[in-house]
């Protein structure tokens, strides 16, 4: 099959207006919370053991982009909430 120029021309446009429509992403302004506390024991059998507690994402702020318009969703994701509990120990 022999392509004409012009037509050649207009699927080249076609593929670069594809590309640049998904190369193009805006995301939405997010504002992630995380929290974390910490104690560190002294001057008792615990000495040198300290406990960690930590948050991450707290308020669950979900990750949202999108082509062009928000009306073009391309991506969201929900992370969740994390919450992890650590022990530390120095001799």
């Amino acid at each position: 099959m022999v392509y004409s120029p012009l037509l050649l021309q207009l699927v080249v446009i076609l593929a670069t207006a594809r590309l640049l429509a998904a190369l193009l992403r805006f995301v939405d302004a997010d504002m992630i919370t995380d929290a974390q506390l910490s104690y560190a024991f002294s001057g008792n059998m615990f000495e040198g053991l300290q406990i960690l507690f930590q948050v991450n994402n707290l308020t669950n702020e979900p990750y949202i982009a999108y082509s062009e318009n928000k009306q073009r969703l391309l991506d969201y994701q929900e992370y969740g909430t994390q919450y992890l509990l650590g022990l530390n120990y120095r001799f």
